[in-house]
């Protein structure tokens, strides 16, 4: 009988043992772990569970998938093979922001939806047969090295424009000192020496590429193993997939007594979508005297109440029980205009001004109210009398002056005296943070107010304007010529415009002059606010994600905010090129444009009719970022917190919150008996008429005699108590 080689008998008998004591080393290890873990206490946090439920859902995982706190992981992780858990180390939790904890979680969710806990410990069963063949080891700690990119490429497309926060969680985590690969989980982090290049994958937006799988799976079959590649991407689910017909209700500021005529616009926008999202987008009024009091009842008392309107988040911050925290919800149902917000400084600015405690709770506008004033003047003539433009008044007036003495049957110009006024101070170094008329100054080390009438720039300003009425520069009387037709003939060569004004300068046609916007003072500071306005979603709301999904749906093209902006094209507008322009017969829809359509403008997208559209964009966005500092940054300057901040202490006391109250109502007492006089009002109408009765020393007595003393002692009381 043949018998088997010594040789070949000691080295079976040597390979089995050594594959004995490699399973056995690995039943203990994993033993030990999962007595270690008898201490995990499942984590209830509804913030946490909140993110938790929105990435699962969002990745279409049915099961739920609990997490516990516990001692014996040093990074978050998700364990068991039938019934898998999260792990996440103890007092970890609670050091993560809201973003951190959804990278971390749709990391895992991922691991758990491509059975990686099942394939780890395939490849465990594989390396214990061959436990003495170093090129099986080499290529799955490969496979599992690519295996993590391809995790961080799947979570990295379901979490749009958040590449910096995932990278930065990976870092943040990789302090720990946790990775096993005895054990039967899946991390975040993995193996370390492998982080550097998922890092830098992460920052180039590099996409996942299976070679080095290939050559894994290769070396595998070399010694008798196949089959172990990695999964192919499968392709996306139709995104509108199973999705009912709902109604979204918003609720915006107006009169429901004479609402805007919108509802051919809104039923066109619900044709639309029909077959897509399948929204009716429903708007309701509430007058303005008592919106934030009628809101909370509405959505205490239960009313559908989708999503609302408003300035900023405040209210947030007063009524924490009507509104929703979007922070997971908005890059999972508008990731596109998300990543757009995400992709510039400005767009940063804007997402910031509405995140309160690392929570975002608005969806913003892509839009910036500009602080400069501009010009709007005749091409044809800048380039004759000003071919540099002019970047102060005085420099305009130079033109004015040539206009004047040049050029016959043409009005110089038209000017508002208090926007003159308001340019000319905030043109030479002030700023308005306060009320109007009242200004402080950059240069100040101690934060001081001044009535426009205590400056001599006032009264350089009136002399100037005086001189431009006096010599027939600008019209005498202006009032009449404040329309857009003057413009579009060509009587009017320029005008003075505020800049958040700009967008409602619309023409019935195009005129026979082409205009261009010259920004003033683009080598002065501005303070630009960047107290956003936007879309609240309700706390109740039943439809949260349907409305995501219609803003992002609103921001997605031009066509579609054509639509909902302006209305529909050939009834309620008609475009020209990129310029749009409003028929004479269409009934103005001003109401909508001020109290609903207001709140969701995106500088990508808005028309002009005077100006050719693309310049009109780019030089409003010039006016608005170049050479400013934000309101937030202003506050840190003076009082060492941004504007949450501040309100957020002042809501902690109540004694303060009390004696802050208190003082808010005096001054707007001292405000209603100071503006009851009108003196300033006055004052310019009688310049806008061509009449200039009172001079500004004279002025200053009179706002004197109406307690304008009163007023900035009452001022500069209240920022030193602020700062304290």
């Amino acid at each position: 009988k043949p018998h088997t080689a010594p040789l070949v008998f000691w080295t079976l008998i040597f390979w089995i043992a050594g594959i004995l004591i490699f399973y056995s080393y690995i039943i203990i290890f994993n033993i030990k772990f999962y007595r270690k873990t008898n201490d995990r206490k499942l984590i209830t946090d509804e913030r946490i569970w909140h993110i938790a439920e929105q990435c699962r859902k969002q990745l279409r995982i049915k099961k739920p998938i609990p997490l516990f706190e516990t001692g014996a992981v040093e990074e978050p992780c998700i364990y068991g093979l039938l019934n898998p858990v999260i792990l996440v180390p103890k007092n970890m939790i609670n050091t993560l922001s809201d973003i951190e904890v959804r990278c971390v979680l749709t990391h895992e969710f991922i691991h758990y939806k491509k059975k990686d806990n099942i394939f780890n410990l395939f490849t465990m069963i594989i390396n214990s047969i061959h436990w003495f063949n170093p090129l099986v080891h080499i290529a799955f700690f490969v496979m599992r090295h690519d295996n993590e990119l391809l995790c961080d490429y799947r979570s990295l497309k379901h979490m749009a424009g958040e590449r910096y926060a995932y990278e930065k969680t990976l870092l943040k985590l990789a302090c720990s000192q946790g990775y096993n690969k005895l054990v039967i989980s899946e991390s975040i982090v993995g193996n370390k020496k492998g982080l550097k290049e998922r890092i830098v994958r992460i920052a180039k937006n590099t996409g996942y590429r299976a070679i080095w799988s290939v050559v894994a799976v290769l070396m595998i079959i070399v010694v008798g193993c196949t089959g172990l590649s990695n999964e192919k991407e499968p392709a996306e689910a139709e995104r509108y997939a199973n999705l009912e017909p709902v109604k979204l209700n918003f609720y915006t500021r107006g009169y429901s007594d004479k609402p805007p005529e919108i509802g051919d616009i809104l039923k066109e926008i619900e044709l639309r979508l029909a077959d897509s999202l399948m929204i009716t987008p429903v708007f309701h009024w509430i007058p303005y005297e008592n919106y934030t009091d009628e809101l909370k009842r509405l959505i205490s008392s239960g009313e559908d109440v989708d999503a609302f309107t408003d300035y900023g988040i405040y209210s947030v911050m007063q009524e924490t029980d009507i509104v929703k925290d979007i922070s997971a919800l908005f890059p999972q149902y508008a990731p596109n205009y998300y990543k757009e917000l995400k992709s510039t400084k400005a767009g940063e600015m804007l997402l910031q001004s509405v995140t309160y405690n690392d929570r975002l709770y608005m969806i913003p506008w892509n839009y910036f109210n500009c602080p400069r004033y501009c010009i709007v003047a005749r091409k044809d003539l800048v380039s004759k009398y000003a071919d540099k433009g002019f970047d102060t008044l005085e420099e305009y007036g130079d033109f004015l002056k040539a206009v004047k003495e040049n050029e016959n049957g043409i009005i110089p110009g038209v000017v508002h005296s208090s926007d003159f006024f308001d340019a000319y101070i905030k043109g030479n170094g002030y700023y308005s943070d306060n009320a109007t008329w009242f200004y402080s100054n950059f240069s100040d080390k101690q934060h001081t107010i001044y009535p426009i009438t205590d400056l001599t720039e006032f009264i350089d300003a009136y002399n100037l304007i005086k001189n431009w009425k006096d010599n027939g520069y600008v019209a005498k009387a202006n009032l009449s010529y404040y329309s857009t037709e003057y413009m579009t003939l060509g009587w009017v060569a320029s005008m003075i415009y505020n800049g958040r004004n700009l967008d409602q300068i619309k023409s019935v046609s195009p005129g026979k002059y082409e205009y261009g916007i010259y920004n003033l003072y683009m080598n002065s500071t501005q303070l630009l606010s960047v107290s956003s306005q936007g879309i609240i979603v309700s706390k109740y709301s039943k439809n949260p994600e349907r409305v995501l999904m219609f803003l992002e749906w609103l921001h997605a093209s031009q066509e579609n905010y054509d639509l909902f902006m302006y209305g529909i094209e050939g009834v309620n507008y008609e475009l020209k090129g990129d310029n749009i322009y409003i028929p004479s017969n269409v009934k103005s829809k001003m109401s909508w444009d001020i109290g609903g359509a207001e709140f969701f403008k995106d500088n990508r997208f808005i028309r002009s009719s005077l100006f050719d559209t693309k310049e009109y964009r780019n030089t409003l966005l010039d006016a608005s970022l170049k050479n400013v500092i934000t309101s937030e940054e202003l506050k840190m300057q003076i009082f060492g917190k941004n504007s949450y901040g501040l309100a957020g202490e002042i809501l902690k006391d109540e004694e303060w919150l009390e004696e802050s109250t208190r003082m808010q109502q005096n001054l707007q007492n001292l405000f209603d008996k100071f503006f009851s006089n009108s003196n300033m009002k006055t004052f310019c109408k009688n310049i806008d008429n061509g009449v200039f009765i009172h001079t500004p020393q004279q002025l200053q007595e009179m706002q004197k005699e109406a307690g304008v003393d009163d007023i900035v002692e009452y001022y500069e009381e209240m920022f030193e108590r602020y700062k304290r």
